[in-house]
């Protein structure tokens, strides 16, 4: 791959990834396919298309259309790993946006200073170094997501009335490590 287009392709996954983990406003989208989870004041809103939103507090609480629900101590737990899990993936977003902040600062600094040192053959490496650590980053959430679907299956389990808000499916942490691992393999291939 010519340096040209590994910054390019270095420079769009900075981009994607900072864009579609990264929440604005305080807030932490998680997108998936059946639905989305929103982290926003201390809580997490499940909004599901053939339910009331459902809302997982930091101290794991469960209102459900506005409804508090009884849980049992074993639930709560359940219910503050949710949260803490949802939380982790907002901190790790902001971790990946500013992997990928550094990766775009940093690549353009790379590029100009091993050209002007007159050693453009150390361009590639520079730019494989940065998008290895953002991809680094953007791993982590993937096992989150994991730990999350898990952990959303062991309350459903437990209690009735979450099983409509198992919004995250084991494809989600798979599609998203998938993606890693697509990006690691051209990452790789740069260099033949």
């Amino acid at each position: 791959m010519t340096t040209p287009r590994i910054f390019l392709v270095a420079s769009a996954l900075a981009a994607t990834f900072a864009l579609a983990a990264c929440g604005r406003n305080h807030h932490t989208y998680i997108n998936v396919s059946h639905g989305n989870i929103v982290l926003q004041d201390d809580q997490v809103t499940i909004h599901a298309d053939d339910a009331p939103d459902a809302i997982v507090t930091a101290n794991g609480d469960l209102r459900i259309g506005g409804r508090t629900i009884a849980v049992d101590a074993s639930q709560r737990r359940l219910l503050r790993t949710y949260y803490q899990d949802a939380e982790r993936v907002g901190h790790q977003a902001i971790e990946v946006g500013k992997a990928g902040a550094d990766m775009a600062g940093g690549t353009i600094g790379d590029v100009f200073s091993n050209l002007a040192d007159g050693h453009p053959d150390r361009i590639d490496a520079a730019v494989k170094k940065r998008t290895d650590a953002l991809l680094v980053h953007a791993s982590r959430i993937c096992d989150t997501l994991q730990s999350m679907q898990v952990t959303q299956e062991a309350i459903a389990a437990q209690l009735d009335a979450f099983r409509p808000y198992t919004r995250l499916k084991a494809s989600d942490a798979q599609e998203c490590r998938a993606d890693i691992a697509k990006e690691r393999s051209k990452l790789a291939k740069s260099g033949d």
